[in-house]
């Protein structure tokens, strides 16, 4: 019974999306004006409480239909998470054949991801904006030197990312290495500029989102073909 008013809910509903959609249409005006008309009408001080008696009933009975759907995905979810927890790690041995990029590894989380994986076997090819932070991770790991590639990398510059791909292509292509494989790519690197908006200005904005959001699309973009092979 339950499962039949469900559908028949999702049916209406359907078929009221559609109804709304053709209607804008119809009247050639942008979906925006139209939906704020129909918003405030019923926010009118007198139908805002006949439409509150009859949608937030309506919501609650179709949350009631709805939850043991949701308790069920959730726990499929959960059954998936703790078989894939189980999954062992890559064999150890083919681990160095393995490179993965780290953006960012001056200080921070990139530091911390680049030694974390560097001590479990992996090649990484460290990314670092900074000399110094070249030079601090390449003392840290003088042990296994060979497996700690570090870069200049400045993600916001097409041309220091066309460098760091042209670094990861001649490590691919070492083949007396034997088969290596570009595995993953980390796009750590980040900033923020706090503050209250009236003290900062629209560079420092701009700068983080160069960074943050324009940087990183610019970093997955430059080794996409590397993941691909």
């Amino acid at each position: 019974m339950s499962a039949a008013l469900l559908v028949l809910l999702l049916v209406c509903g359907g078929t009221a999306a559609l109804g709304v959609r053709n209607l804008l249409r119809s009247t050639g005006n942008p979906p925006g004006r139209l939906l704020n008309e129909i918003n405030k009408r019923l926010h009118h001080g007198v139908l805002q409480h006949l439409f509150d008696a009859a949608f937030w009933p309506a919501a609650c009975v179709l949350a009631g239909l709805l939850a043991p759907f949701v308790m069920l995905y959730k726990l499929f979810c959960f059954v998936q998470a703790a078989i894939s927890s189980l999954e062992p790690e890559l064999p150890a041995h083919t681990r160095s054949q393995l490179a993965i990029v780290v953006s960012g590894c001056d200080s921070g989380f990139g530091w911390a991801v680049a030694m974390e994986l560097w001590s479990r076997g992996y090649t990484v090819i460290a990314g670092c904006f900074s000399e110094n932070g070249i030079q601090r991770l390449n003392a840290a790991t003088t042990s296994s030197a060979l497996r700690m590639l570090c870069i200049p990398l400045d993600v916001t510059s097409d041309g220091s990312l066309k460098s760091a791909a042209a670094n990861v292509q001649a490590w691919l292509n070492d083949s007396k290495a034997g088969k290596r494989r570009l595995l993953s790519v980390v796009c750590n690197a980040g900033v923020g500029t706090g503050g209250p908006a009236d003290w900062l200005q629209m560079s420092d904005f701009e700068r983080d989102f160069s960074v943050n959001f324009f940087g990183t699309i610019r970093t997955c973009k430059a080794f996409l073909p590397f993941l691909k092979q």
